[in-house]
Formats: C-alpha cells, structure tokens, sequence
C-alpha cells in the first residue's frame, strides 16, 4: 500500500477534524454536565421540548465557541509548518478566507447583539435605550470598504498566482497593501474591543487571525522564492553598477521584502490620499473616521443622550421608528425613564386602562398571554425599519382599540391624552 494512505485522517482532512473536534469537545462537556446534574440532584429530569432544545444548541454551540478556538490554533500550527518551509494542503488559501470571514462575522455579529450598534448613525444622532453609535464616521466607510477590498485582492492576488509569475516589486507592493490592511484591522479592534466578560474575546479573533495568516502568506512566498532560487541558480543579473541594478539585486533578496513592504507603504498611502483629496474628504480622513465618534475606544465625541421607549411593549416598540412613519407627538414617562410616545401607543394603553376596569378577569388572563410571547417578540425589534413594520401590523387593532374606547368613554379623548404623563384625568379637572 503506498505511504501516502496510511495518513491519519487528521492529516489528510484537517479541516474536517477541525469541525469534528470542535463538536468532540462541547458533546464531552455536554456529556459530563448532564452526568454532573443526575448525581447531584435526586429531582433531574428532562421533558421532550428541553431534549429537543438541547439538541438544536448542541448542533449550533460548537460554531460560536469551540470552533474559533481550534480555527485560531490550527493557523499557530500553519504558521509553524509555514516557518520550517514544509507544504500545507492545497486547500489551505480557500481556509483562510474562510477564516477570516467567520471571524469578522462573530465579531460583527457580537458588537451588533450585545452594543446595539447603529452603523448608520453617527455621533450626532439622538438614539433609544441601549443602542450605540456606529464605531465608524458614516463618511468614510465606503472609502474604508475600497481599501479594505484592495488589500483583500493584493492578498488573493499574491496568495494564489505562483511567484514566478509576478514581477518581485508587484509582490512588494501587495505585501504593503497586506501591511495597510493589517493595521485596519488592529485599529478596528482597538477601537470595538471591551473587556467584559470571556464571550468578549470573540471581539480579538479578527486581528489575531488576519495577523496569523498575512504572517504566513509572507513567509511562504519567501520559501517559494528560494525554492525557485534552488532550482535555477543561473538567473541573469543587471548589468553595470546604477540605481536600476542596485535596486534589482535588493528585490532579488526574498528576505529583504517584508522590510521592503514597510517602505512601499509610503506610496500605497499617498495614493489613498490622494483618492480622498479627490473625492473631496480631508487627508486626515482616516484618523477621523475613528475618532469623530462616540460610545467607542478612540472616540473623542459626545453624543446627545439616548431617549428611552419600554421595549416592554409592541406599540412602544413601534414609537421607535421613522418620525415620518410612526409620527411621535411627544415625550412621556413610563418606569421612571422618559419616553416617545405616539397616537398608537397612546391609544393601546388606554384601550389596557379601560380593559383593566371594565373586565379585569380578561385583562390578567391577555396580559398573562402576551407577557409570555409579546415580550420575547418586541425583543427581536433592534432596527428603526423593523419599528415601523411593528407599527404597521398594529395599526388594524389600533383602529379596534379606537373603537372600544369610544364605545365605553364617555370623554374617549381626554383618556387617551392622559396617557403617560403621570397624572389622572381628577388632576386636570379638580378645582
């Protein structure tokens, strides 16, 4: 049988063990805090539905937990094999990729869930309860989006093309633009990084990653550029003793260009300058885009207070749309936190109010269901897009409620405008 068979399955799927591994690990884990709950509590049991859960998070879990982990492990070994110039799998470009982009994925997704970031707001917006500013000047993030594409293509373009084909100065410059886009992602991490808690470390696998894997790519090329070196010791050198010579006999040192890298970054960023110059930003444009914001690492901004709605609430849920769509008349307080309140919202906490006094038994038993499913549902409304859709649907039983007030109320007006403010409608008439 020849050698090459006898390879573990570790070896000749490294990323399928990756995967596996992953799950090995939280189903171990599963396993013993299962085996942990039977023996230390006479009362554990499992129904149907908790089973079932369970499943549905152990199929989910090991991709936000275990498996960044082993990601980021297996680039320290890549880098390692990298170093001692050994080969890695032809597949090994399609995983970096892949691990970059789940790793700017989680991040995203993680700032985006625990921050409530609103990456179309700036500084200067007014927003609502817990939401946060977006980490980025809004002006600047499609030139950052371009710059972040071209160093995404230099590092394809070098990582992919053999280097025999690609002039020694081009590669130079695309290690620059690998460089630019290193130093984007650590200052992206610099400004978005918050100590608090463990799940915050998702927020470091981007720039551990990106720097794990430019490290790599660069060292390879340079295995691959004395390996061709090797092989075809006769290359034909400049001529003569000029600039053009000297400047040949540098480039044709493969140990000279991550140095040489450093160097080129002076060109590729006067040529984004000059783009910003252009298109009429400020040459200090990137500086700003972090520090022209508030709520973050680098921010030098203070932003206007957040108003606060009950998220409690569909209807208040809804207050938190577009002005032009859900149309806010005025400020309220409710909880002790003021908030903007609009006719809908008015009208559905009257239609409680009347609903309370005229037929209790029913209030607790709706309010019993829609605490149980209201809430969960008013939760998933993170976006002004989706407070409007929320106000729309409601408009129907808006009209409903409307109707029963003025069935029941004798002054159906005064009651819906007494909503929120704190006071009763005995507070306006008396004396």
């Amino acid at each position: 049988m020849p050698e090459a068979r006898k390879r573990s399955f570790v070896i000749r799927h490294p990323y399928l063990t990756q995967i596996f591994l992953a799950y090995v690990i939280v189903y171990a884990w599963f396993i013993l805090r299962v085996i942990h709950a039977v023996f230390t509590s006479s009362r554990y049991s499992s129904s149907p539905e908790e089973f079932i859960f369970s499943l549905i998070v152990l199929a989910i879990f090991p991709w936000v937990t275990t498996y960044p982990i082993i990601l980021t492990c297996y680039q320290v070994i890549a880098l390692i094999i990298a170093i001692r110039g050994k080969p890695l799998p032809v597949m090994e470009a399609a995983h970096d990729v892949w691990t970059i982009f789940l790793a700017l994925s989680f991040h995203l997704a993680l700032i985006s869930m625990r921050y409530s970031v609103v990456f179309y707001a700036d500084w200067s917006v007014q927003l609502v309860n817990d939401q946060t500013h977006t980490p980025i000047r809004t002006g600047f993030q499609p030139f950052l989006l371009v710059l972040c594409i071209v160093c995404s293509a230099a590092f394809l373009y070098v990582r992919l093309k053999p280097l025999s084909e690609i002039p020694p100065l081009l590669t130079v410059l695309c290690f620059s633009c690998i460089y630019l886009g290193n130093a984007i992602v650590i200052a992206w991490t610099i400004q978005t990084f918050r100590p608090g808690g463990p799940e915050n470390l998702i927020l470091l696998l981007p720039v551990t990653a990106v720097l794990l894997i430019s490290a790599k790519t660069i060292i390879m090329k340079i295995h691959e550029f004395h390996s061709q070196a090797h092989q075809a010791p006769q290359a034909v050198q400049a001529a003569g003793s000029g600039v053009l010579a000297y400047l040949e006999k540098i480039l044709s040192r493969a140990r000279n260009w991550p140095l040489l890298a450093l160097l080129g970054l002076v060109p590729v960023l006067g040529i984004f300058l000059l783009i910003l110059v252009l298109f009429g930003q400020e040459p200090n444009a990137a500086i700003k885009a972090f520090t022209e914001t508030s709520d973050w690492t680098l921010s030098q901004r203070i932003s206007p207070p957040n108003t606060y709605y009950d998220e409690h609430y569909l209807c208040t849920v809804a207050a938190g749309g577009h002005p032009a769509i859900v149309k806010p008349i005025r400020d309220g307080v409710r909880g002790g936190h003021r908030i903007t309140v609009n006719r809908q919202l008015l009208i559905a906490n009257a239609f409680e109010q009347v609903l309370e006094e005229k037929a209790p038994k029913a209030h607790r038993a709706i309010r019993s269901v829609y605490n149980r499913y209201g809430f969960p549902l008013s939760r998933l409304v993170r976006s002004r897009l989706a407070a409007d859709a929320v106000w729309i649907a409601m408009k129907p039983l808006e009209w409903l409620f409307l109707a029963v007030i003025y069935l029941v109320d004798a002054r159906p007006e005064d009651r819906i405008a007494i909503q929120y403010t704190g006071r009763r409608r005995e507070d306006f008439t008396a004396g």
